[in-house]
């Protein structure tokens, strides 16, 4: 199996240290992706350090044991990876290089949501970058996919349980786990649903593996009703639908069904408010001022669309009230990349994910349609679709979504 092809170190491969190395850096990083900004989690901000650290683990494995670090993921990807960065550069260096180390602030007279620095997003950015290169590198075998899975799912059963009020929308409540943003803590949620998934469609596990993961993926869908988080919701609602479409319709629509009957005769049971309360927040109108968020930021487009305003100074361009009585992140990665970017850097972005598409497309056909390649792309356009309604770009969740993407996109090649 040539390195070159797909990026699978050599080293994972054949040593077996290193392999055993790469499975415990890997499940720790996992271990650690729910817990961040909760202060009300004990000891939230200590275990998130461990994902920096696993990632930057990873990244380090990476870097001197694959030969060709960077085949993992589309041509495409890494033309959109080196012009963000380089014009983050440009933009910081000489253009604002004094608003580098700055809050984002915008001086218009009522409240606005204050910032981290650039300095601090462009890390961060950038590390998550560097992680779905490692992951889509080394991470392309099943048993370790596995183990990964495993070690997400016990980390959020662990949260549930410190969390103390196991159903916080039976008190009105969303549930927000180990993060501050109930939203972003629902996307880890999501990735763990695929992954369970994923491992439910591996023939070669054992019973009580499939149990667990089948165990894991119902706990993961109950999760997802208590964050209340629409776009998770119709992430899964999204890439379950896609599912079904590619496959046979009448079967799929019959185990939908039964599944939905299931998970809401369960939760029903165990607390009756709980289905409820995620319904209305999914139908309430407007989804939390989304639509006049994102006219705003639209009518605004003479300050961006040329060469865009810059990464993590996208507020910058608001010169006027946008909802509620404050300004507001774009709350669409789309069309942040479009404020931070400009034109270009959203073309680049976008034929990205065009050609991450048509590489699915392509495995589909060689495997003839089957569950795995269908699931893969159900997977991608549940991203998509929280990409779309949700400011993900400096969610480590999803670009992990992307970086797991690359690595069963490589197994699902070495099958064919």
């Amino acid at each position: 199996m040539p390195a070159e092809v797909n990026g699978l170190p050599v080293l994972v491969s054949e040593n077996q240290r290193v392999s055993n190395l790469v499975h415990l850096v890997a499940c720790t990083m996992m271990f650690c992706l729910p817990w961040a900004g909760n202060v009300d989690l004990p000891g939230a901000r200590f275990v998130s350090l461990g994902f920096n650290l696993g990632s930057l683990g990873l990244i380090l494995i990476w870097v001197f044991s694959v030969k060709s670090p960077v085949k993992s993921m589309p041509r495409s990807f890494l033309f959109f990876i080196l012009y963000i960065l380089t014009h983050t550069v440009v933009f910081y260096g000489f253009i604002h290089s004094s608003s580098l180390m700055s809050s984002e602030l915008v001086n218009v007279g009522f409240e606005i949501e204050e910032g981290i620095s650039p300095i601090v997003f462009i890390t961060r950015v950038t590390l998550f970058i560097l992680t779905v290169y490692a992951i889509s590198s080394i991470c392309t075998n099943v048993r370790l996919i596995k183990n990964m899975a495993l070690s997400l799912g016990v980390s959020i059963v662990v949260i549930l349980l410190l969390g103390g009020n196991y159903f916080a929308a039976t008190t009105g409540v969303r549930f927000s786990g180990g993060y501050a943003n109930p939203n972003s803590f629902a996307s880890v949620v999501v990735l763990l649903c695929f992954l369970e998934i994923f491992v439910l469609s591996e023939p070669q596990f054992k019973k009580g593996t499939r149990v667990i993961a089948g165990s894991l993926l119902a706990v993961s869908i109950v999760v997802i009703l208590m964050t209340a988080s629409r776009s998770a919701m119709l992430s899964l609602l999204g890439g379950c639908g896609v599912l079904v479409l590619l496959g046979d319709v009448k079967k799929g629509i019959l185990y939908s069904v039964l599944l939905a009957l299931a998970i809401i005769s369960i939760v029903t049971l165990v607390a009756p408010t709980l289905f409820s309360f995620a319904f209305n927040r999914f139908t309430n109108g407007m989804g939390s001022g989304r639509l006049f968020i994102w006219i705003a930021y639209l009518q605004s487009w003479r300050e961006y669309i040329e060469y865009g305003v810059g990464l993590g100074r996208e507020m910058t361009v608001m010169k006027s009230l946008t909802y509620n009585g404050r300004i507001w992140p774009p709350h669409s990665t789309f069309l942040r990349i479009l404020v931070a970017f400009g034109a270009v850097g959203f073309s680049f972005f976008v034929y990205s994910l065009w050609s991450m598409a048509l590489s699915l497309v392509r495995i589909q056909k060689f495997r003839q349609n089957d569950f795995k390649s269908r699931l893969l792309m159900a997977f991608l356009v549940s991203i998509l679709i929280q990409m779309f309604f949700g400011d993900h770009f400096d969610n480590r969740a999803v670009w992990l979504s992307i970086g797991f993407i690359g690595a069963y996109r490589s197994i699902l090649t070495q099958a064919c």
